[in-house]
């Protein structure tokens, strides 16, 4: 099916949830009859677990703008929560974060960069 179809033409904005941006099913509420079968999906993946928008995307197969649409509705619905800590500012400054947070950031990073290298 078309991207269009599944969104209504809508496309995402800056309203819409990130794509790094945690979520998972509310407590059961009863959307089903309102929902597409898309988000009866999203729900169903993410029963009793934590996803990024763009696992969602990746697990139904979905384009990332389509789930990136998808999930922002379902959460304007209560269907889902956000859980978007986001990440603490490497500033220097001290903007935000402390000095064992920014290394705990920059020592991920470097796993992951370590990681990525070595394939």
């Amino acid at each position: 099916m078309r991207p269009y179809v599944l969104t209504g033409g809508r496309v995402p904005d800056d309203d819409d949830v990130r794509l790094d941006t945690l979520v998972h099913a509310a407590a059961a509420a009863d959307h089903a009859p309102s929902l597409s079968t898309e988000q009866r999906a999203i729900l169903a993946g993410l029963a009793g677990s934590y996803l990024t928008v763009a696992e969602v995307a990746s697990q139904l197969r979905l384009p990332l703008g389509v789930a990136q649409v998808l999930v922002a509705d379902l959460v304007r619905l209560g269907a889902l929560r956000v859980h978007d800590a986001g990440l603490p500012s490497l500033d220097p400054s001290g903007g935000g974060a402390s000095q064992e947070e920014r290394y705990l950031v920059l020592d991920v990073l470097e796993s992951l960069y370590d990681g990525i290298s070595s394939l």
